[in-house]
């Protein structure tokens, strides 16, 4: 029997809102929507290539939004996982959280793909791969010759994919380290150990693919 003392009242329900940062959650999304508008209607500003004399800086500021909107996402996924390692209990199905995850993104991405393939690529396509690639996700992992006018923001699609898919794992991996010990507190900060790690690779990698003697030569 797991131990879980001073875990009354921590549920495993991923069904509970936190109504604050839902609601930033959902200022930071318009903010998103607003710059990716604003980018394709050539209001924002390009690298050497200005936009509107006023409105073009203004709405390149809101995309800072991103980033905090991605963790506020990834958190609200990862929550439920994090509850059931700190209760003990069996975490999220995994199978289900796919088929959910794949029900919200999908159909509207696949609207996307469609409208931007026939309305606005449909005479730069010039093999069945420069349809199949971006339907399964994979034109940004195979960018080569693929028709992409109106598309280039749908590159966070494939990232989320991916996350989507690597989450369990990592939960599975931070479960299994946290739950060798019963004390909550000390689970709490076990899972926030392969956080930590993760945030730090990614650092180290953004670095690394930016080292300008690695670009000069090429590597990247």
């Amino acid at each position: 029997m797991v131990a879980t003392d001073g875990l009354s009242g921590v549920g495993t329900g991923g069904g509970k809102r936190i109504p604050r940062l839902e609601g930033l959650r959902g200022l930071l999304a318009l903010g998103v929507l607003v710059y990716h508008v604003a980018f394709m209607a050539g209001i924002a500003s390009f690298v050497q290539q200005p936009g509107h004399p006023f409105w073009g800086p203004l709405v390149d500021g809101l995309g800072v939004m991103l980033p905090p909107f991605f963790v506020l996402s990834g958190m609200f996924l990862y929550r439920p996982f994090a509850r059931a390692a700190l209760t003990g209990e069996p975490g999220p199905a995994v199978g289900r959280f796919l088929l959910r995850r794949a029900l919200r993104i999908l159909p509207g991405y696949w609207l996307i793909i469609a409208v931007g393939l026939l309305a606005i690529n449909l005479y730069n396509i010039n093999a069945v791969g420069d349809v199949l690639r971006p339907v399964l996700l994979g034109h940004f992992f195979f960018p080569e010759d693929q028709p992409m006018f109106g598309l280039e923001h749908t590159w966070t699609v494939p990232a989320e994919l991916t996350f989507y898919l690597a989450l369990p794992l990592l939960a599975w991996w931070g479960r299994r380290y946290a739950m060798r010990v019963s004390d909550p507190a000390r689970r709490a900060r076990r899972l926030s150990l392969p956080v930590a790690a993760f945030a730090l690779f990614g650092l180290a990698w953004v670095v690394y693919t930016r080292v300008p003697s690695l670009v000069a030569a090429g590597a990247f």
